[in-house]
């Protein structure tokens, strides 16, 4: 006698399966080339703003040394040069502190407001003494000594 054996449904399902795998969604080359032209213009955008922060950046770094320092002169071309490499920083963490220096973002920030603070009081002491050596003058009517700052 001939023993028949009975297949059960689930391991139908896994021959149909093996046979004929689950559909993929079709290829849309519209969705694809939509999804590229947004992340190249991300990516643009994020460059334009790394760059405009270097820039800026650098601008503020400098106008700030010639303060303190009238002698003081970063050329034009110096000054580029660093805000290229401050950009391409920017730009590779995206636009944000990078990871090894984000755990002292708190800190950074104290020492860039008491810098400002300080720069801010260096500067009003400079004025006070400029004012009161003008003052003498006017009052002696002759030159003060130059005062050292």
């Amino acid at each position: 006698m001939t023993e028949t054996t009975e297949v059960q449904p689930a391991e139908l399902d896994e021959l149909e399966a093996l046979v004929e795998p689950e559909h993929e969604p079709d290829y849309d080359p519209e969705a694809e080339a939509k999804a590229a032209e947004d992340e190249q213009a991300a990516d643009d955008a994020l460059r334009a703003e790394s760059q405009a922060s270097a820039q800026i950046a650098v601008s503020m770094v400098a106008s700030t040394i010639e303060m303190v320092a009238p002698a003081a002169n970063i050329p034009d071309q110096q000054r580029e040069k660093v805000a290229a490499k401050l950009e391409a920083v920017i730009y590779k963490y995206g636009g944000v502190l990078p990871p090894w220096l984000a755990a002292y973002r708190e800190e950074l920030e104290f020492a860039g407001v008491l810098a400002i603070t300080g720069f801010g009081v260096y500067m009003q002491v400079k004025a006070a003494k400029a004012a009161e050596a003008k003052q003498q003058e006017a009052a002696n009517g002759q030159k003060p000594e130059p005062i050292a700052a």
